[in-house]
């Protein structure tokens, strides 16, 4: 009937429910009593946060040397504020047992050049016990170009900070982490090239007025005295049969002259003969 009026589904003066008792407390979604699990496992070892390659990894006991090779301009073995560093200088390190040298991390130290100003480092070098040393040695091939011309200024004792090494240098004090050798340095000189002579006009002798000679009384002069010498056998003769030659002639000469007497006397004798005959006749 359009006149009749619908009930409500809901009684108005009836009160609604809450869907929550408010009187009722809430759970929490987390049971405050169980303890929360940590989002990382604390028997489970965690990674480090430094790489152990990494090169500025603290943890590793390190040392260092260097660190200078310059002009000595002044020639005194001994480093000034107005000279300059030599560019390009190659430099090789060696350990203490004379081998080469492993930094911490293994790796092999190569060689080293000089910078723009002269300056060189060995970093990250294991520290050494009482009494080691690293040797830092000159390439000599491989700095050839940087060094043409120049040669080792000298040395000089007392003054380890300024002074120069020839060719290579021992370090000293590096047994503690962080200790660094600064004191290994070399100087080079120019040598003094030798002025060349300049040259000069010959000057020429100035006339002088001659003068004669005083003449000198005339000597005779003096003939030689003839000496005595033995004609040296030619090359065509042998000298060992000069002696027998000289022998036999020798004998030759004394048969002709025996048998020279021995005819002038037969002849004496048959002319006494025939003499002896013709007196005899005259007197017979």
């Amino acid at each position: 009937d359009p006149t009749e009026p619908t009930e409500p589904s809901v009684d108005p003066t009836e009160p609604t429910e809450p869907s929550v008792d408010p009187t009722e407390p809430t759970e929490p979604s987390v049971d405050p009593t169980e303890p929360t699990e940590p989002s990382v496992d604390p028997t489970e070892p965690t990674e480090p946060s430094v790489d152990p390659t990494d090169p500025t990894d603290p943890s590793k006991p390190k040392v260092s040397l260097g660190d200078y090779v310059w002009f000595d301009k002044n020639k005194d073995g001994l480093q000034d504020d107005d000279e300059e560093g030599i560019e390009g200088v190659v430099l090789k390190l060696i350990g203490p047992d004379g081998k080469e040298v492993l930094d911490i991390y293994g790796n092999p130290v190569g060689p080293t050049t000089t910078d723009k100003d002269g300056y060189y480092v060995f970093e990250n070098l294991p520290p050494l016990g009482e009494g080691e040393f690293y040797t830092v040695v000159i390439d000599k091939e491989g700095s050839q170009e940087a060094l043409e011309g120049y040669v080792p200024t000298k040395e000089t004792e007392g003054n380890r900070e300024k002074d120069s090494s020839t060719w290579e240098a021992k370090s000293e004090n590096l047994t503690d982490d962080g200790d660094h050798d600064g004191t290994l340095d070399f100087g080079f000189v120019l040598p003094d090239e030798e002025p060349e002579p300049e040259p000069t006009d010959p000057v020429e002798p100035e006339p002088s007025e001659s003068t004669d000679p005083a003449p000198s009384e005339s000597t005779d002069p003096v003939e030689p005295e003839p000496s005595e010498s033995t004609p040296e056998p030619t090359s065509s003769e042998d000298p060992t049969k000069a002696p027998e030659q000289k022998e036999e002639g020798e004998l030759v000469n004394t048969g002709f002259a025996a048998l020279s007497i021995l005819l002038l006397g037969s002849l004496l004798a048959a002319a006494g003969v025939s003499i002896t005959r013709r007196n005899r006749r005259r007197h017979g």
